[in-house]
């Protein structure tokens, strides 16, 4: 089962905001001796780039996952260092942040099965995993037999089809999780193939 809880979010461009962030000077000292180079306006200071990086990756910024108390604590972080550093906001109602409409949905699933008329109980994340990205209260399948077909991997350039003869209309399919170990020619050219 699949609870989908609404939520909305605030997010800002963290590399735009680390290199506004960055204490900048304008360069002073003698012109570059490359003939033809330019100089540069500004000088980045390594050291303070390094600061918003570990404070904004410290463990009290949550990974500034969206919808946390850490994506609150990182946005007012980056609006408070744009407002100390002169920028304006950009958005049309004047504030420097726009709002994005997310959907977060925790999956908590149960399978209950029934095999060769013998009832059996799975545990999630120990005999199964499943999850739905449909953003809705609950998803549920049931009275519905299962078809296993290995990793579901279709490729007749490989000569290589897990469906192959395997009815799957009106059943639930299973797969294996991420994708199969390159131990024989066909598997080795679909890996170099999907993964150069």
């Amino acid at each position: 089962m699949a609870s989908g809880t609404a939520a909305h979010g605030l997010w800002a461009s963290l590399t735009l905001a680390l290199s506004a962030c960055t204490t900048i000077h304008p360069l002073q000292g003698p012109a570059p001796s490359s003939p033809g180079a330019a100089s540069p306006a500004i000088h980045i200071e390594p050291q303070a780039l390094l600061q918003h990086i570990e404070t904004l990756s410290s463990d009290a910024y949550e990974g500034r996952k969206p919808g946390t108390n850490g994506e609150v604590l990182t946005i007012d972080y980056l609006v408070r260092a744009f407002q100390r550093f002169g920028l304006r906001p950009g958005n049309a109602d004047g504030t420097y942040v726009q709002e994005v409409p997310l959907v977060g949905i925790t999956s908590e699933p149960h399978a209950h099965l029934t095999v060769r008329g013998q009832s059996v109980d799975w545990v999630h994340k120990r005999d199964f995993v499943g999850s739905s990205a449909r953003p809705r209260p609950a998803s549920h399948v049931e009275a519905s037999d299962l078809v296993f077909v290995g990793y579901g991997v279709v490729a007749p350039e490989y000569g290589w089809d897990d469906y192959k003869g395997t009815d799957v209309r009106g059943k639930t399919v299973v797969v294996l999780m991420n994708d199969p170990y390159a131990s024989t020619a066909a598997l080795s050219a679909l890996a170099a193939a999907r993964f150069g």
